[in-house]
């Protein structure tokens, strides 16, 4: 396992320096350095579905967003964030604490996507478990946590360019699109001090699917397509990647804790991406969503689903004028 990750590895590195660009759809500013502005909000969603009864559990943590500055010179970069914004009242929402690291990577010729999240506390909204005079359940003991990746190949590389929708740091002289192919890897956490539902539940979700904890290791393939609209100084971009995934899952029920009983099955992967970007010479801004959909079946009719991702918006004025040609 680890030799063939060394060789993954290598094959990325070898690739992205032995670059084949098509100069007539990509180009380069010329400055080495950026200072910007962010705004970042990273969100989380688990769903409970009961198809057969037509009932929706959903569970939200109480966070919020980030503002703050950044600068990077070449491929060096650094962040502070200021403030933060969009919390609910701790007294109705809860308290969820969080680490929640998502990075989006665009070698040569690659989509590299990392992310290792935790949190713990989380509020419902749904009916049944709310009520006239509780209009949020509160579900403190409720724990997430997840480490995973995938990376795509970019099969028109030299013509496709992602970073000039995500980072505005290479110039889309066209229009055009790419398939992308590739992998992706998740170990998915999920636990509770007695069980995932309410008690006011019981009817919908049956003693097998009343789980005190849920582990998953998810290893599969996506595909899917990636679109650069080149308007004047715009670039607007859209991207939808699908795939299986084979699952490795292990619950522990309520009725029987300690006792973990192993399944494996398939289940859907989605990923959707959306950018609009403005960029004339020094000046640069970018409206960004990524967002993750995995899902988890423990039946014909009983699904879990995970949705998570971030919005970012950023202002940015480049630095450093490079001599190119011998000419500044």
């Amino acid at each position: 396992m680890i030799k063939a990750i060394s060789v993954l590895l290598l094959v990325v590195v070898v690739e992205t320096f032995a670059s084949n660009t098509d100069t007539n759809y990509i180009g380069h500013y010329p400055y080495k350095g950026t200072l910007y502005s962010y705004i970042i909000s990273k969100n989380q969603q688990l769903e409970y579905q009961n198809s057969e009864k037509n009932y929706r559990l959903n569970y939200l943590p109480n966070t919020w967003g980030s503002f703050g500055f950044g600068a990077n010179y070449d491929w060096f970069d650094l962040s502070l964030s200021l403030a933060s914004f969009g919390k609910r009242d701790e007294s109705v929402y809860g308290n969820t604490t969080r680490v929640d690291i998502q990075s989006h990577l665009y070698p040569k010729h690659y989509l590299i996507d990392l992310f290792f999240q935790s949190y713990k506390s989380f509020y419902s909204e749904s009916y049944y478990v709310t009520n006239d005079n509780q209009k949020v359940y509160l579900r403190p003991d409720i724990e997430l946590k997840q480490l995973g990746g995938s990376m795509f190949r970019i099969v028109k590389s030299d013509k496709f360019s992602p970073k000039a929708a995500f980072s505005a740091s290479e110039i889309q002289k066209k229009s055009t699109g790419t398939w992308v192919f590739g992998g992706k890897f998740n170990i998915f956490l999920l636990s509770t001090d007695s069980s995932f539902t309410s008690t006011l539940l019981d009817t919908i979700f049956k003693n097998d699917f009343r789980f005190k904890s849920f582990n998953t290791l998810m290893i599969g393939v996506q595909g899917g397509y990636l679109y650069n609209l080149k308007v004047k100084n715009w670039i607007f971009h859209f991207s939808l990647i699908t795939g299986l995934a084979n699952q490795f899952q292990n619950k522990e029920l309520t009725s029987q804790p300690d006792k973990y009983y192993a399944h494996s099955t398939t289940g859907f992967t989605i990923n959707v991406r959306l950018a609009a970007t403005y960029s004339k010479n020094r000046f640069y801004f970018i409206f960004a969503a990524i967002s993750d959909d995995y899902k988890y079946p423990l039946s014909n009719q009983i699904l879990l689903s995970h949705q998570f991702g971030r919005i970012d918006i950023m202002f940015g004025y480049r630095l450093f004028h490079e001599k190119l040609n011998g000419r500044s």
